[in-house]
């Protein structure tokens, strides 16, 4: 909790520890665990997302919240689930500026498949989360292998990185609603 307080936005770290504290509630007595829900909810920018870099809403910062909320048994999702699907009719990545216009970084596989399992089992429509995936799916490799985090990426700068095939023996299928998989 001490690195969420002192960089002011959910971290990865933070998140994968209160992730598996949340989905074996059992280890958490009542008490710790809303105070869990309270720490995470203090994070918030205006009751819709989570705040992230450059202390304003991002998209991975609000996946986080929203799985960490799903794992407390926390329902209330709407409103943070609605804003990451007005963001885009494609993948997430990270936002420059915000709220008067919304400048972003390209899209990018992790952030979009945090949200995606945010958004998934019942948060979203299989009807909505459909461009998502299909820009997801079109971030696999030539070969059907999936890429490293994406095909190519240009960050800030304008560098041109792209991502090296990785060494997976088999490609991935298609996520659904539900959070299964469906082989391609």
């Amino acid at each position: 909790m001490e690195e969420v307080e002192t960089k002011g936005m959910l971290t990865q770290d933070f998140y994968y520890t209160a992730l598996i504290l949340a989905k074996h509630s059992s280890m958490t007595p009542p008490e710790e665990r809303q105070s869990l829900i309270d720490f995470i909810n203090e994070y918030r920018y205006s009751g819709f997302a989570w705040v992230g870099f450059f202390a304003i809403p991002q998209p991975l910062q609000t996946a986080m919240g929203i799985n960490l909320l799903k794992a407390l048994n926390v329902s209330d999702v709407d409103a943070p689930a609605n804003w990451l699907l007005s963001l885009t009719d494609g993948g997430w990545g990270l936002l420059i500026n915000y709220p008067f216009t919304i400048m972003s970084s390209p899209p990018d596989v992790p952030t979009t498949l945090l949200v995606l399992e945010a958004l998934s089992g019942g948060v979203a429509s299989e009807d909505e989360l459909e461009p998502h995936l299909d820009w997801l799916l079109a971030q696999r490799l030539e070969n059907g292998l999936w890429g490293g985090h994406y095909k190519t990426s240009v960050d800030l700068f304008g560098q041109v990185t792209t991502a090296p095939p990785p060494r997976l023996s088999t490609p991935l299928g298609r996520l659904n609603c539900s959070g299964n998989m469906d082989m391609a």
